[in-house]
């Protein structure tokens, strides 16, 4: 259920979006978990809010926090890969990936995994960049759809993933 958000939790919001840590880590509520929900409208964390505003230098910051769980879900189920994936922000990929724990086949509440947002979105390097990380291009959607069924659905033959839906 979405709650207000606190003053404190607006400031750390603010310094996010701002992309600066010092001041994110100054207005962070002592014994607040990093992967609280701090946009009560969408679900996002502190770490989907810093990619969805492209603020790498935060995204690398939480990265090293210890507790941070870099597969917390929004509302719809989509992590902070998906976000990054979106709008093919490559460095910020490039972070997440690094992370050993990233689930990266996390599928959100209609079975997209990040490779389907790819798609989705014509994002073909990030795709390309996910494939090589290990990415699974045959998990399907709740709908029964592919990476590659989706973007030929789309009309984005040019992205599909070779031999993937092939017999």
């Amino acid at each position: 259920m979405p709650f207000p958000l606190s003053t404190s939790m607006a400031a750390v919001a603010v310094a996010a979006l701002a992309g600066d840590w010092d001041a994110v880590s100054l207005a962070m509520p002592k014994g607040l978990d990093y992967s609280a929900v701090i946009e009560p409208k969408t679900g996002y964390t502190l770490l989907h809010l810093a990619c969805l505003h492209n603020q790498r230098a935060v995204v690398q910051a939480l990265l090293r926090q210890p507790q941070l769980d870099v597969n917390a879900t929004d509302y719809t189920g989509q992590s902070a890969l998906h976000v990054a994936c979106h709008y093919e922000l490559l460095d910020i990929v490039e972070d997440l990936l690094a992370v050993p724990s990233l689930s990266i086949d996390l599928q959100d509440k209609d079975g997209y995994t990040a490779l389907h947002v790819c798609m989705y979105h014509s994002q073909p390097t990030c795709a390309t960049r996910l494939l090589a990380a290990g990415a699974n291009p045959r998990l399907r959607s709740t709908d029964g759809e592919t990476p590659s069924a989706i973007a030929s659905a789309l009309g984005k033959d040019g992205m599909l993933v070779p031999s993937v839906d092939a017999p």
